[in-house]
């Protein structure tokens, strides 16, 4: 019903949309039907107006890209009833994928709208000739002592928006797989506490192609179970604390700059920002530094969270009903999540939500301190 709701309410914005678009289309043919041939010169020049205005047909659209009609509909339910089709939905989904590719293109001019503004004046000077002497302003605050700024102004300005995409594409890439390696950290635990939690029945275990040995008893095949799941758990800490040796220098570096370079963010705000465009500047960059260490702290304490979750999983298992040799296993499993795997920056500092609570209050103590020596 909910669904069929969606549909319904879809259907009725693009078949209202669609009625709009066919009335302001049929003024053309209703001056075809009329007599204007029987009116004078002067009247159908205004008739010929009126035509060419009546073909540029008045429509509805979402966000400016998408045209809402029966076609767009039509698509959209296409996409819906044939999800198992790859071909259709491929073909069906090309013009939302060239409306979304518009709609960033749009959003990105909008977004570095203030960016761009210096090099305005310098592209109507050029289109309209002008003699007029413009300064060579640039996006990003830049100056080189070797070389003559004004003269290689668009050499630098290419330099520095490759660098700028180089360092955001860097960024993202890093983070990108920090995120994918620490989630499959966080999954080899949860397989392995699943495993130790949802211990198979007796006639589930016989079944089991590993441990198909009729020669065995059914202890021996628990112990085996269980040995299973420790190797499973041994995994997990391995490539956890590879990740941890992966990552700790670079946290460390990304720890030591946060706090000053948040404090002196702040600063600027207060003191430089006499324009709104530099409060938002301001204030952009230190809420992209607070979310990004807000991020490292958060992914990190999810790894921390799933490592220690082992024992919980022991708990609820139906331990007690195993064999005396498979419980002493058990126990082992225990004592060793007992000590949580962390990632640390420096291996120092702990990474870890109540890091990420005393790092904000350490650099808000800093920005009073600045503040006062002003």
């Amino acid at each position: 019903m909910f669904a069929g709701a969606q549909i319904m309410h879809l259907f009725f914005d693009c078949y209202l949309s669609q009625r709009l678009a066919d009335n302001s289309s049929a003024i053309e043919e209703h001056i075809i039907h009329s007599k204007w041939n029987k009116t004078s010169l002067k009247t159908q020049k205004l008739v010929i107006l009126v035509t060419l205005r009546s073909q540029q047909i008045c429509k509805l659209t979402a966000g400016k890209f998408v045209i809402l009609s029966m076609e767009t509909f039509g698509v959209i339910l296409g996409v819906i009833v044939y999800a198992d089709d790859k071909e259709i939905v491929l073909e069906s989904i090309t013009p939302f994928i060239i409306d979304a590719g518009m709609a960033i293109k749009y959003i990105n001019a909008i977004i570095n709208m203030k960016t761009v503004e210096p090099l305005i004046p310098k592209w109507i000077n050029f289109i309209l000739q002008s003699n007029e002497t413009i300064p060579n302003k640039y996006p990003v605050p830049i100056y080189w002592y070797i070389i003559d700024m004004d003269d290689n102004f668009y050499s630098i300005l290419s330099y520095e928006a490759i660098c700028i995409v180089a360092i955001l594409t860097i960024t993202v890439a890093n983070d990108t797989m920090f995120i994918v390696f620490l989630q499959h950290a966080c999954a080899l635990f949860d397989i392995a506490g699943h495993q130790l939690e949802n211990l198979p029945a007796e006639n589930k275990l016989e079944k089991m192609e590993i441990f198909n040995d009729k020669s065995k008893t059914i202890n021996d095949t628990q112990y085996e179970y269980y040995v299973m799941c420790i190797k499973s758990h041994k995994r997990a800490i391995e490539f956890a604390n590879l990740l941890e040796d992966l990552y700790v220098w670079s946290f460390g570096l990304v720890i030591a700059l946060n706090m000053p370079i948040m404090s002196i963010t702040a600063v600027q705000i207060v003191s430089q920002a006499d324009t709104i465009q530099k409060k938002i500047k301001y204030s952009m960059f230190t809420c992209t530094q607070l979310m990004h260490l807000f991020f490292d702290c958060y992914l990190s304490q999810q790894l921390t969270d799933c490592s220690t979750a082992i024992q919980k999983h022991i708990i609820y298992s139906d331990w007690y009903r195993i064999s005396l040799k498979s419980q002493k296993l058990a126990i082992m499993v225990t004592l060793s999540s007992q000590s949580p795997c962390k990632l640390t920056a420096g291996k120092f500092v702990e990474l870890s939500m109540e890091t990420f609570g005393v790092i904000v209050k350490t650099s808000v103590s800093y920005f009073t301190v600045m503040i006062s020596m002003r």
